[in-house]
């Protein structure tokens, strides 16, 4: 296939470019970048893109579906009744896992969904302490996880989750 843009034959045009001899590596990868967009379809990512949860006032969503994927942004251990973070860390945890759950239902979605947990840690040593929690709310095959440790997190909180889950197909009868 020509890629060709405005007419222009581009790969004959890198060709005979100066920097296309001087830099035949780079030439070749840029040609197959343009070949790629040149084939490739607008997608109107914005249309297919679907809030889940309500927007808390700041530049994020709690929560996006996009096609059969669903992304849920960092979540916490705030406690909406009390609006503090929990002193007790295990209760800080459960709290985090249940504001996870909570944008996933706005979805339809629950733990079993959840192919990809990231976990942030002001405290790494706080690791076992996390997977005891986290063992009562994910069952196996577990999704595949990474945690890490942070300088600090927002609201002054000692976890942070973030997942990506996948809708189920429902088949028909």
């Amino acid at each position: 296939m020509r890629s060709t843009m405005l007419g222009i034959d581009i790969r004959r045009g890198l060709r005979q470019h100066c920097f296309a001899r001087a830099f035949p590596i780079c030439a070749t990868i840029l040609m197959g970048f343009i070949q790629l967009t040149a084939v490739a379809d607008p997608v109107d990512t914005v249309a297919e893109k679907k809030v889940i949860g309500t927007p808390p006032g700041r530049p994020y969503s709690p929560g996006i579906e996009f096609g059969d994927t669903v992304y849920v942004s960092g979540q916490v251990g705030y406690d909406p009744t009390s609006k503090t973070i929990p002193e007790d860390f295990a209760v800080e945890v459960a709290h985090c896992l249940e504001n996870v759950r909570a944008v996933l239902q706005g979805a339809g979605l629950d733990f079993v969904d959840v192919v990809s947990v990231q976990i942030y840690l002001t405290d790494i040593r706080q690791f076992d302490a996390v997977n005891s929690v986290y063992g009562t709310a994910f069952k196996e095959p577990y999704p595949t996880r990474t945690t890490v440790g942070v300088a600090s997190l927002p609201l002054g909180a000692h976890i942070e989750i973030t997942v990506t889950a996948r809708k189920r197909f429902q088949r028909s009868k």
